[in-house]
């Protein structure tokens, strides 16, 4: 599992180049953040319900410390917490016998 995340750490980074071009292609820090909510975020949140129980201190530091830095770049307008923007609301999915899926908040 540790390979899987510091791949898709690999893949923001690789992102941020990205970022960069669109700076410099006129873009206003408005639209690089949703630039980044689009592009880094969401890959971020993809299946973080699933592993993100299983995360070491060392992978939840790099990802806080991607998010530092994509900040400082000034590519987000706010500095995001690991902790507070990553994980979605709590929810609770059941299977109903009909395959049918109802999500409910908690």
């Amino acid at each position: 599992m540790d390979m899987h995340v510091i791949f898709v750490l690999s893949q923001c980074s690789q992102r941020l180049y990205l970022l960069k071009l669109l700076r410099s292609q006129g873009l206003s820090t408005a639209q690089l953040d949703q630039v980044f909510q689009n592009i880094i975020v969401s890959r971020l949140r993809y299946a973080l319900p699933v592993w993100s129980e299983f995360l070491s201190a060392d992978l939840i530091n790099r990802i806080q410390a991607l998010l530092k830095r994509l900040f400082k770049f000034d590519y987000s307008s706010q500095l995001l917490s690991f902790h507070i923007s990553l994980h979605p609301a709590p929810r609770i999915f059941l299977i109903m016998p009909t395959n049918q899926i109802i999500v409910s908040m908690s």
